[in-house]
């Protein structure tokens, strides 16, 4: 298959054109004939058949119902012992640097965030805050995600 014909392949599919998805699926069988690669082509008209039949059999799927950006969840599901939501709701901006860790290692990047914000009482009270920090073990840990916290987290903070 040639390289500029899976480019189009791609490009269409990810700006979900339906219609280019369509024409280029089509050229992918053709050429593949023309190659000789029958049952390779025989087995992707299928394919494409086939989801086309389940396409038209399913037209009212909640996916092709609501728009791709507002596919979320209408109701929460709650614990039903506590009564507790059991999903929280975190925007994509701040998403990233949202980090799961173990309970001391939260609380030592909580205290270097709580100092940072408390810098000007640290200084009225001849105190420093501190300004670096070293952030060491294997590749792949969490090192910089957990620089990129600090730094989102500390961004444009204010002292209380």
């Amino acid at each position: 298959m040639k390289a500029e014909l899976l480019k189009r392949f791609f490009r269409a599919i990810a700006s979900s054109d339906q219609e280019a998805i369509d024409k280029l699926t089509y050229l992918v069988i053709e050429e593949e004939r023309n190659r000789g690669h029958t049952l390779l082509a025989d087995q992707l008209e299928n394919i494409t058949k086939k989801s086309q039949k389940e396409k038209s059999a399913n037209p009212s799927k909640l996916a092709d119902t609501i728009p791709e950006n507002l596919q979320a969840l209408t109701e929460l599901p709650t614990s039903k012992r506590f009564n507790i939501p059991l999903v929280t709701v975190i925007p994509r901006q701040k998403l990233r640097h949202h980090m799961v860790l173990p309970e001391n290692v939260e609380k030592r990047f909580c205290r270097i965030e709580r100092e940072y914000a408390a810098r000007d009482r640290l200084a009225h009270h001849g105190l420093r805050y501190r300004q670096k920090i070293l952030l060491y073990g294997p590749p792949g840990c969490g090192k910089t995600l957990g620089a990129e916290r600090l730094a989102w987290n500390l961004r444009g903070r204010q002292a209380p």
